[in-house]
């Protein structure tokens, strides 16, 4: 906690001294639902912004979080920051963070996951990028079958890690109405069966229906990836605590 805390005072101090270089590109992030994010997206926010001063950051941001994002925003990172509110189009972060990323299209803007930190420079992305491509889902049993049932040929598609993304300008005119209805479709699927079947926690499989939508959707296109490999914590350019999934969080 001591050396975490350390490294986010020393780099607020070179966020807050250093002019920021002339630019239209924004970082994203999205937090909502729980305060404890707002915690979390301190330590992601100051870590990109120390590696890469040619963004800006944007957090969007619901009401239970807001407060805590915004006094966070202003003495940390100033004008490199913003705070919007936002109306919840749905109680799930996951159907929020999804239309965000559709809103995104057509940008060289990036979204960024708010458990995460940054440990070096990003690179220039000239296709659709995400962070990690994680599995074939022909190789999944579970989720060979979720493809089944949804009627979803699953030769061709990985799971794509979208705890970063950007669309490097393409546009594929995506509206929030198709990711609805798929939305629909997936959470309406026999969930509690299936966790019975293969032994594994219903909200575990529900919760990944954003990553889920957009793994089928980019599975024709071309997509480039941050990492090879993605672990916890594990001190690469980016990393994650996937602090919905593990509990651990920077800071802690």
């Amino acid at each position: 906690m001591v050396k975490d805390n350390s490294l986010l005072a020393s780099q607020v101090i070179r966020i807050r001294f250093c002019s920021l270089d002339n630019t239209n590109l924004n970082c994203h992030y999205l937090v909502v639902n729980d305060p404890i994010y707002a915690k979390l997206a301190v330590y992601s926010i100051a870590s990109f912004l120390f590696h890469n001063r040619n963004f800006k950051v944007v957090i969007h941001s619901d009401a239970k979080c807001f407060r805590a994002l915004l006094w966070r925003s202003r003495i940390f990172f100033g004008s490199k920051c913003k705070v919007l509110r936002v109306q919840n189009s749905s109680e799930d972060p996951m159907y929020q963070k999804a239309l965000l990323l559709l809103q995104l299209q057509g940008t060289k803007d990036i979204f960024v996951d708010a458990d995460t930190r940054f440990n070096g420079v990003l690179k220039g992305q000239d296709s659709i990028t995400v962070l990690v491509r994680e599995f074939r889902l022909e190789e999944q049993e579970t989720w060979l079958y979720v493809c089944k049932l949804l009627e979803i040929d699953p030769t061709k598609s990985f799971m794509l890690n979208t705890s970063f993304f950007t669309w490097s300008g393409v546009h594929l005119n995506v509206t929030s109405d198709l990711f609805h209805d798929f939305y629909q479709k997936y959470l309406s699927l026999p969930w509690s069966d299936l966790s019975n079947l293969f032994l594994i926690q219903e909200r575990s499989l529900t919760r990944l229906v954003e990553q889920f939508f957009f793994s089928i959707l980019l599975s024709s296109h071309d997509v480039d990836f941050l990492k090879e490999h993605d672990k916890v914590a594990d001190k690469g350019v980016i990393e994650s605590t996937y602090y919905g999934a593990s509990g651990y969080r920077f800071g802690r």
